[in-house]
């Protein structure tokens, strides 16, 4: 007997919907950590779901795609008592269109994170500062944080060490595509940016002399009348 894909078909040929799923909710106690996954688009697919947990191991689960098309929005994936989850993610292989990614993460530690931050922009810095704490940076200072509209940018001082390698870190909400960013010596010239087409730039340099410095935020493309956005300074 032949299973029914009319739901495939009409999602994405006859119909102009988005994929957008995300993790609603994380919440443990004495029974176990329920994680709530949440449907906010019309395009039906699976949702591939992959826990970490603190002793490094990771578990993987589906939510069918019949959750969805029986009309439900949300749906609970239950991890036992005794397993610690420090993060999940859905679609963490990137197999699907999802439209929007930030909010397909939860991570523990970004609950340590300052609450004024949006969700997005905590989950966010944790998974991107990863890579540089694996590089040996160390986080410097409190975090940057502030709301730019389309087109529009903001200032900031930053105090630094000669001859000390930085990496500065700023990522945005859910309505910001593309930001860039600056930073310029005493002396006024440019001593590294990022303006790549991204949400999450990065820069990476050595401080010439100590002192003040002037870092440049431009929120290069915004979808709504303003975007927030957060960063943060390492050393090493």
């Amino acid at each position: 007997m032949g299973v029914d894909l009319s739901w495939f078909w009409q999602t994405w040929y006859y119909e102009t919907w988005v994929l957008d799923q995300s993790v609603a909710s994380v919440a443990a106690d004495q029974s176990g950590t329920e994680i709530v996954v949440r449907d906010i688009g019309d395009a039906a697919m699976p949702a591939r779901v992959t826990i970490t947990l603190a002793s490094g191991d990771t578990l993987k689960g589906e939510i069918p795609v019949t959750t969805w098309l029986s009309g439900t929005r949300t749906a609970k994936v239950t991890v036992p008592a005794g397993q610690e989850v420090v993060q999940v993610e859905i679609d963490a292989l990137r197999e699907f269109p999802d439209v929007m990614r930030k909010n397909n993460i939860w991570a523990a530690a970004a609950e340590a994170l300052p609450s004024t931050l949006p969700p997005a922009i905590r989950n966010d810095l944790v998974r991107n500062r990863t890579p540089l704490l694996e590089q040996g940076y160390r986080a410097e200072g409190e975090l940057l944080s502030g709301a730019a509209r389309h087109g529009g940018s903001e200032q900031r001082t930053v105090t630094l060490e000669a001859g000390v390698q930085y990496a500065i870190l700023a990522v945005c909400d859910e309505e910001c595509v593309d930001i860039d960013l600056q930073i310029s010596h005493p002396s006024d010239s440019t001593l590294a940016e990022d303006v790549q087409p991204d949400d999450t730039p990065v820069l990476e340099f050595t401080a010439p002399v100590s002192g003040l410095y002037e870092l440049d935020l431009v929120m290069y493309r915004c979808q709504a009348n303003t975007c927030a956005w957060g960063g943060q300074i390492f050393r090493r």
